[in-house]
């Protein structure tokens, strides 16, 4: 009879820093042409956070949504932020609401989960991109999405939005870590 339990074999300290030096190791600085990276914020700067609420619960969805974590970590290193949770469909509204938000802003980022599978999101995007702030795209999907993004001169991509790389994205965002991730294929997800 086999003894340990499960929660002895899963979760351990060995395994979460396994977890947070694959996720520093992935991360990949696809663009950064204004060298936006990394954040230099003063505490009064606003940062705006755009992050999607989740798509509905499935079986293959961690119950806690991750990009919390992303917000956290976030509040961890600067205090000035405001937050906003979009539909992954986001009305015209949602967009007017997110650009009144940012035009108050020093730099947004926005957390985006594969735009070139959801246009109205990638309509958010664009019209962030468009009002010529300072924004950051946090790819938690596929960096395909980027092909639908043309105008975006920052992008991280993380591959996920799993605590560990959320963790590791934002010391990529304020300098604390240099993304060192190389993108998964080598045809080109736009043209540069």
């Amino acid at each position: 009879m086999y003894k340990r339990q499960v929660p002895d074999l899963v979760d351990r300290p060995e395994d979460r820093t396994f977890a947070r030096e694959l996720a520093r190791s992935a991360l990949t600085l696809v663009r950064n042409r204004r060298g936006i990276l990394p954040l230099h914020l003063t505490p009064q700067d606003q940062l705006l956070l755009v992050l999607p609420r989740t798509l509905q619960a499935g079986a293959a969805e961690d119950p806690v949504l991750s990009v919390e974590v992303l917000a956290l970590e976030v509040l961890r290193q600067h205090s000035t932020v405001e937050v906003l949770r979009t539909s992954p469909e986001p009305s015209e509204g949602e967009v007017r609401c997110a650009l009144q938000l940012a035009s108050g802003a020093k730099a947004v980022v926005v957390a985006s989960r594969d735009a070139h599978l959801r246009p109205q999101y990638a309509q958010l995007v664009r019209a962030l991109a468009d009002a010529g702030l300072p924004l950051i795209v946090l790819g938690i999907g596929t960096p395909y999405e980027l092909r639908a993004l043309p105008e975006v001169e920052t992008y991280i991509a993380a591959y996920g939005d799993q605590p560990p790389l959320m963790e590791a994205a934002v010391e990529v965002l304020f300098g604390k870590l240099e993304a060192s991730g190389k993108l998964p294929a080598s045809r080109p997800l736009s043209v540069a």
